[in-house]
């Protein structure tokens, strides 16, 4: 869990629906980011004084804006009778930008949250997927598990996790902004120096893929192999020896 949904998730048990207010107030991440053409979901939650509070309702209109200009490509994920003004930003394209939370109830209840906004931030090329390689040297003929996290800017889109090449099983997980994908098989000595390679591929809404990659190279110990090897020869060479 990011750091920016934990403030989050904070600030909601921290309010409360019957936490009083004296102010109008937004909380949410000083900045997040995505990659141009991809969405990103801001968390967001807010207050109202007191006295509006019997004007929020089911009906009241939320946006979000930039400049004094409502963006359209918004999707209004949180609930606003909850205080939840949480909302994915979709087809990113201008870097660094300001964007802020506006509600709108048709009734005295119309405020710009424009004192708290959040920064967006677009990335050129997603991180390299980062791999979880086994801390104890790798015998043949036992289980392997490699594990590969890749960042997910766009929850609604994340990136699809993929091995190279397929040596086993493998499953993929999302959990808040990470994807995790884990391959397992069984060693063998033919795996031994050979690559792995856990590739995200990233595609964006407009139509464009991005992928990146990390490499890892097996090393893999034939120990049970020369075990059986010797336990063989030395028991041939004992039933050699009865005979003569």
């Amino acid at each position: 869990m990011t750091g920016s949904w934990r403030l989050f998730l904070l600030c909601c048990l921290l309010q409360g629906d019957g936490c009083s207010s004296a102010i109008f107030e937004a909380v949410l991440p000083d900045e997040v980011t995505t990659l141009s053409g991809s969405c990103v979901t801001v968390p967001c939650s807010f207050t109202v004084p007191d006295k509006y509070k019997a004007n929020l309702h089911p009906g009241c209109k939320p946006t979000w804006k930039k400049d004094q200009i409502t963006i359209s490509t918004t999707t209004f994920r949180g609930k606003l009778t909850a205080y939840n003004c949480t909302a994915t930003l979709n087809n990113v394209l201008e870097d660094n930008v300001k964007n802020y939370f506006r509600i709108d109830c048709g009734n005295p209840l119309k405020y710009d949250f424009s004192k708290y906004p959040v920064t967006i931030q677009i990335k050129g090329l997603p991180d390299a997927p980062r791999l979880t390689t086994p801390k104890e040297p790798v015998v043949e003929g036992t289980p392997v598990e490699l594990g590969c996290s890749a960042p997910s800017y766009c929850d609604t889109h994340p990136p699809t996790v993929t091995w190279t090449p397929t040596l086993g099983l493998s499953t993929q997980l999302q959990q808040n902004d990470t994807v995790t994908s884990t391959l397992t098989f069984n060693a063998s000595h033919l795996h031994h120096g050979n690559n792995v390679s856990c590739t995200a591929a990233y595609y964006i809404p407009s139509g464009n893929k991005t992928v990146t990659s990390t490499r890892y190279q097996l090393s893999i110990s034939c120990e049970t192999m020369y075990y059986l090897f010797n336990e063989k020869y030395i028991l041939s060479f004992v039933f050699f020896f009865i005979l003569i």
